[in-house]
């Protein structure tokens, strides 16, 4: 497939007025915003909360689905979304689809539907929640890697079969380039392959494990660059090293993982990020997130944020960085807000000041 044009490359380094306290549709505004069931009750202070309703930016959330995976996509004029992953079974009608209450709530406005959403790979922890999505909310476009019928046969599950009955998806080809109201999506891997693969070369599907399988996203809003990739393992990474473009934020592959090489040194150098966040759950036996990509992610001088404390991992780091730190049962989710005027996008997350979580959006053209 031909090269990824990259949309940057950076230098090495009327709405509703909310007041505090006042409870919208179940969501309590102010110090607790989001009390969905009881793992996800969301915390953010007042200040935090005027910054979300800042009109004109671009809104990530990367929710807490515990050992799992969902990230929505909210565009500048909160009128479309984009959800990559859908958590564990649950996880779309308890945090994803009462989200878009919430979204309303400090919005003024949410999205009338998901224009897009991709399912990275079929684990149960990304695709549990995708048939309580697509049962409750219109969603226009479903893609994944498009090998559905084989582990359909190969490895069947409750997930996947409610997954596969809900609404059949799109195999997402390597050149997908799509822009939705100003955030563009490219596919940089899917099914094994990458499409910075040699022209004429074929990387067969991996028919033993689906993470190799994932598939991997650059989504970019003036200049500022995530990559999501699901379970991505080094079988498509090695294939991306020197190639794939320096990012502002790395969704930590495979939940912070380095087992079948997601995460490599070299992997990390290419993306070279300036934030790493893990998707990784409460005291999980995973042991996730691992200390090689951990560490080797700060000696690049990157801020590693955890979403929950996991007991079983090696990893210790400043408690303000992990957003469930105690475990408290609070929710761990971060919303990244890129406000591209000001040229800086900010991680929000409960105890942890603007100020040590703002972020220059650095961009040689």
């Amino acid at each position: 497939m031909p090269d990824a044009t990259p949309p940057s490359s950076k230098k090495p380094k009327s709405r509703k007025k909310l007041a505090g306290g006042a409870a919208v549709g179940g969501v309590v505004i102010g110090l607790v915003v989001w009390a969905l069931s009881p793992k996800a009750e969301f915390h953010l202070e007042e200040e935090k909360i005027t910054y979300l309703e800042k009109p004109g930016t671009l809104q990530i959330w990367c929710l807490d689905v515990d050992q799992a995976s969902a990230t929505l996509i909210v565009t500048p004029s909160r009128r479309h979304a984009i959800l990559v992953d859908a958590g564990n079974e649950g996880s779309g009608r308890n945090v994803i689809v009462p989200l878009f209450e919430y979204l309303d709530a400090v919005n003024g406005v949410d999205p009338e539907q998901i224009d897009l959403m991709v399912v990275t790979h079929y684990d149960a922890d990304h695709i549990g929640g995708a048939d309580e999505v697509l049962t409750e909310l219109p969603v226009v476009e479903l893609f994944d890697h498009g090998d559905h019928d084989y582990w359909l046969r190969a490895k069947p599950s409750d997930a996947m079969s409610n997954y596969h009955a809900a609404k059949l998806a799109t195999p997402i080809p390597l050149d997908f380039d799509r822009t939705i109201d100003g955030v563009r999506v490219q596919c940089l891997a899917s099914n094994n392959g990458t499409r910075y693969d040699p022209s004429g070369s074929a990387f067969p599907p991996d028919h033993d494990d689906d993470n190799p399988n994932s598939v991997a996203l650059l989504i970019t809003y003036n200049g500022f660059d995530l990559y999501i990739a699901g379970d991505q393992t080094g079988e498509t990474e090695a294939r991306m090293v020197g190639r794939v473009p320096n990012v502002d934020v790395y969704h930590m592959n495979h939940h912070g993982s380095a087992t079948h090489g997601s995460s490599t040194p070299e992997f990390l150098d290419s993306l070279d990020p300036e934030v790493a966040i893990a998707s990784n759950g409460q005291n999980q036996t995973y042991q996730h997130p691992h200390t090689g990509p951990v560490n080797h992610l700060l000696s690049l001088g990157c801020r590693v944020m955890l979403m929950n404390f996991n007991e079983y991992s090696d990893v210790r780091m400043d408690p303000k960085y992990v957003s469930d730190d105690a475990p408290s049962g609070k929710d761990g989710t971060f919303v990244i807000v890129v406000d591209s005027q000001q040229g800086a996008y900010s991680i929000l997350m409960y105890g942890l000041p603007i100020a040590e979580a703002r972020f220059p959006i650095e961009v040689e053209r």
